[in-house]
């Protein structure tokens, strides 16, 4: 007995969602085989029958990503059973070959066909007015960019490995432009192949002032790790975002931020994957300091960076218990100060210039481990 299976004519073992593919095969054999098409979804450990798939002809339509795996026919008479060689069918999510649609400027445009291991700049090649020019290498070890190759749709495409804390990662010189900082709207998307997401931090793309508790504050960053900040942080706002569920690690993930003045959303592959709402409004003095941006995971790193700087030991719970900065700063000052001082010492004090107190101000607002960043 004999069984032969092909690909039919027009169609492809890599295709997109929504869209349709089809298989044949021949059986040949005495008696005649009855047919059974089975399909592998663990590469090809095991496979199952498809129901009601009994000839030779197996058409698949509307296909979804779960429709990918190893197809192949079975043939099986009196005298035993056989399957054809499996042919693989990959279904790419809609987004694979995504539609940008643009309303404002493109400050930043980086396309991986610019991408060469010779040099150190990723060409930028937005034209607007705000554009922040050229990416350069951030490698201390190399003048060149850390390029290799990786297979997408089943061709290889020159990509940007970034392997490590910012070491391979690229810059711009200028500054982010005024009307993405403060509280104003943006978007943002990358391709991105994640080989680990099960860790603290990576961001794809972050801009601004880092550090601080000013509100609202420039820094944003966008990230695709498993964590409770993993999609958006930021210092501003209760801006931490999740991802819900994360990236998958060894595949390729379109990933993309929006923020509307209000609400940040990050969608993965083309769908809503997480959202938030920030709180930006209320007096500073009075409001609820992981409302602005000290909830975010990074800056609760900070608060033992801050405890050196005053000599005193500074918790995470600290926030809870002391929540807006009126709180806090009395709670401070009667660790810092004396136990001999009285309240209305503490009270000239805090107002008064150069005070243990206004530099325990500084230091924490000022966030001095901080920089403007560009994009």
């Amino acid at each position: 007995m004999r069984v032969a299976t092909e690909e039919r004519a027009g169609t492809g073992t890599a295709l997109l969602r929504r869209g349709n593919a089809g298989f044949t095969a021949s059986a040949n054999g005495l008696p005649a085989p009855t047919v059974q098409w089975q399909v592998s979804t663990n590469n090809g450990v095991t496979f199952s029958d498809i129901p009601g798939a009994d000839t030779t002809t197996l058409a698949l339509t509307d296909l979804q990503v779960t429709n990918s795996g190893e197809y192949r026919l079975e043939a099986s008479n009196a005298f035993g059973s056989t399957n054809s060689t499996a042919a693989t069918l990959i279904v790419q999510p809609v987004s694979a070959e995504p539609q940008p649609q643009i309303a404002g400027d493109v400050i930043v445009d980086l396309q991986s066909q610019d991408l060469s291991a010779n040099n150190g700049t990723w060409p930028n090649r937005s034209v607007s007015p705000n554009t922040v020019g050229d990416f350069f290498s951030l490698s201390t070890t190399s003048s060149t960019l850390n390029v290799t190759n990786l297979i997408y749709n089943f061709q290889p495409i020159e990509v940007l490995a970034v392997d490590g804390v910012g070491g391979n990662a690229v810059q711009s010189t200028l500054d982010a432009p005024t009307e993405i900082l403060g509280n104003s709207p943006f978007s943002a998307e990358a391709w991105i192949f994640a080989t680990i997401t099960d860790t603290t931090a990576s961001d794809v793309l972050a801009y601004g002032l880092e550090g601080g508790a000013a509100a609202p504050a420039d820094e944003r960053a966008m990230g695709y790790v498993n964590e409770p900040y993993g999609a958006f942080t930021g210092d501003f706002g209760s801006s931490d975002t999740a991802w819900s569920p994360a990236p998958t690690t060894g595949v390729w993930h379109y990933l993309a931020w929006t923020y509307n003045g209000t609400n940040v959303n990050v969608y993965q592959d083309g769908e809503l994957n997480g959202s938030g709402t920030l709180a930006l409004a209320g007096d500073v003095a009075g409001r609820r300091i992981l409302d602005a941006g000290c909830g975010s995971g990074r800056t609760m790193v900070d608060l033992r960076r801050y405890g050196d700087v005053v000599g005193i030991e500074l918790s995470a719970t600290m926030l809870f218990n002391y929540p807006t900065i009126v709180a806090l700063a009395e709670h401070l000052a009667k660790k810092v100060l004396p136990q001999t001082e009285s309240d209305s010492d503490i009270d000239v004090l805090g107002d008064s210039d150069g005070s243990v107190l206004s530099e325990l101000f500084d230091s924490v607002e000022s966030a001095p481990a901080g920089s403007e960043r560009g994009l």
